[in-house]
């Protein structure tokens, strides 16, 4: 049994975990655009997008990201822009990659908001390598639904907005100063483990401790 257990913990422990974070821009504000998704910028203001600065100290190369939302519905997907920063305007610059990336994971981030579920959303990027330098990060979140809200990173500067697609930007997001973003490099090995992941680990934990005991009080 206790051999069986510890594969179970063992088991658990493999599933993939985050690592390598190159850029990370925390969630700190229950708020939110509803202009940076495709159904409300049709219905508002056009092609949006939000993008949030992000400097590199080392050469990097990026495979993945996340974003917070404040969301009703389930994740669709998210069009990516990696863009230069300006030198002279600080605002995104030159779009050196861009695509659309399907949200492959999600889960519950900090309880909800005013009956929105807070998630935090995972996509993949084909590996793009960064020299040490500031770029841009921008986000367009592709929901057929209208009430979905990028999460905010208040406390960090350097937040863009687009309602032309990208070809000209202003700053500020939402009137804030940041999104809630995290990029991730090569040493990144996918999502979290889900829920039910999290609860054999536990389980496993708790077998491997129990038969522990049994065995104390055996040898007592």
């Amino acid at each position: 049994m206790l051999k069986f257990a510890a594969l179970v913990v063992a088991a658990s422990l493999s599933a993939p975990a985050f690592a390598g974070i190159a850029f990370e821009n925390p969630f700190v504000s229950p708020s939110g655009s509803c202009a940076f998704n495709t159904t409300c910028g049709s219905r508002l203001t056009g092609n949006t997008f939000a993008a949030q600065r992000f400097t590199l100290a080392t050469t990097r190369t990026l495979i993945g990201g996340t974003l917070d939302t404040l969301t009703a519905a389930d994740p669709g997907s998210v069009n990516w822009q990696i863009l230069a920063a300006n030198t002279t305007t600080g605002l995104p610059g030159s779009l050196l990659y861009s695509g659309n990336a399907p949200i492959h994971y999600y889960r519950p981030w900090l309880g909800n908001y005013a009956g929105l579920i807070i998630l935090r959303e995972g996509y993949d990027l084909p590996p793009m390598t960064l020299a040490a330098g500031t770029y841009y990060l921008g986000l367009q979140y592709v929901t057929p639904t209208f009430n979905v809200f990028m999460g905010l990173a208040s406390a960090f500067d350097g937040a863009a907005q687009s309602n032309d697609g990208g070809a000209t930007w202003t700053s500020g997001y939402g009137g804030d100063t940041g999104i809630a973003v995290t990029l991730y490099d090569t040493s990144w090995s996918g999502p979290v483990p889900e829920p039910a992941s999290w609860a054999m680990m536990i389980g496993g934990f708790g077998m491997v401790g129990a038969q522990l005991r049994r065995r104390r009080v055996v040898a007592a």
